[in-house]
């Protein structure tokens, strides 16, 4: 359940994205601007507004904003920049260490930078922290990258249109999810292009774009979320996604929730109460894959049952004088939810226009 005693973190930021690591007990952010916010988490999960970092890695203007972030290990992080600043899209993989002396602030350099030149860049992925997947756009090319090199290994066209999203299944199937609400798998092994393993619509909405792809089960799931109202929980392994209307044939359940009835051409479950009109809303998991948790068009934060798609909880918008969960009805354009870690790191992350918010999580 989410804790409605919550708190902001970061404030006066456009957050387009935010990561959270229980390693090394740091929350990361990135903003329009394409800037980098980094904290160390306290004890359940404050941060304190003097403790941010600011490193204006967007000071040009000319790499657009922050799309994405991925931590690949304790002290490494890569932040993509959209490339929506005219210059085309980039790559950054940042070193966060600690000051020398001790509770000093934290410490930024860069591994390596990659440039991707007259694209846009949307989504990132990394497989066992060695292999960076990249969705661009507006051509519809999926890129893996060499997280210890920094160089692109290799480029296919995936798609038509733009990938919005993209995640591993497991170390060699890749999920990317495009504008026009197409999902599919890829095989990586192939030594060339990429093969295509299956392929199925997210949505039954005329005009909507997959932005979010969550692997549940190791990969044998996939959470999906789209510029609609969709919210679904499909079957990853290969044959039970394929081609045809993402309704299926499905019963409704009092619980909020909806089952496949056995169709293949259908998701497994269905998350209902979810809003969304246009914009793209990344959900996430709980720390132990029995909660999804969405933001809504309309400010609210809701849970679901991954099991049986019952709605849990849901938070309303506040106003600005009230410090409750999710903060002035600004959707949360990124969720990041964290487990029990170093630093008291565990909540449920939340990036928004307004900053990040971060609200406790109870059993």
């Amino acid at each position: 359940m989410i804790d409605r005693r919550a708190a902001w973190s970061l404030e006066r930021c456009n957050a387009t994205c935010v990561a959270v690591s229980a390693l090394n007990g740091i929350v990361a952010a990135g903003d329009a601007r394409g800037n980098f916010h980094a904290a160390r988490v306290g004890l359940e999960s404050s941060v304190d507004a003097a403790a941010w970092k600011h490193w204006p890695l967007g000071a040009d203007g000319t790499l657009g904003r922050a799309c994405a972030l991925e931590w690949l290990s304790p002290e490494r992080i890569v932040i993509a920049h959209a490339g929506d600043g005219g210059d085309g899209a980039a790559l950054r993989c940042l070193r966060l260490v600690d000051g020398d002396d001790e509770g000093s602030a934290l410490r930024l350099s860069q591994s390596w930078a990659l440039r991707v030149p007259e694209t846009h860049l949307w989504s990132v992925a990394s497989r066992h922290r060695s292999v960076l997947a990249t969705g661009h756009g507006p051509t519809g090319i999926v890129g893996l990258v060499s997280v210890e090199r920094g160089v692109m290994m290799q480029r296919w066209c995936a798609m038509r249109s733009a990938i919005w999203s993209c995640a591993w299944c497991d170390e060699h199937v890749l999920a990317v999810g495009s504008r026009t609400g197409t999902c599919q798998l890829w095989d990586t092994r192939r030594s060339t292009t990429a093969g295509s393993a299956a392929k199925w619509r997210a949505s039954d909405a005329a005009v909507v774009g997959v932005v979010g792809i969550v692997p549940i089960d190791a990969g044998r799931r996939l959470l999906v979320s789209a510029t609609s109202d969709s919210l679904n929980i499909w079957d990853a392994r290969m044959g039970l996604c394929s081609s045809g209307s993402s309704s299926g044939s499905s019963s409704g359940s009092s619980s909020g929730g909806s089952r496949s009835s056995g169709s293949n051409s259908g998701p497994v479950l269905t998350l209902r109460g979810h809003t969304n009109s246009h914009l793209q809303l990344e959900p996430c998991v709980g720390p132990n894959e029995r909660v999804v948790y969405s933001g809504g068009d309309d400010g609210r934060i809701r849970s679901w049952s991954a099991t049986t798609g019952a709605p849990l909880h849901e938070c309303a918008p506040v106003a600005a004088t009230t410090q409750t969960f999710a903060g002035n009805g600004a959707p949360a354009v990124g969720l990041r939810c964290c487990g029990s870690g170093s630093g008291g790191v565990r909540g449920l992350w939340a990036a928004t226009r307004d900053g990040v918010r971060v609200a406790g999580l109870r059993s």
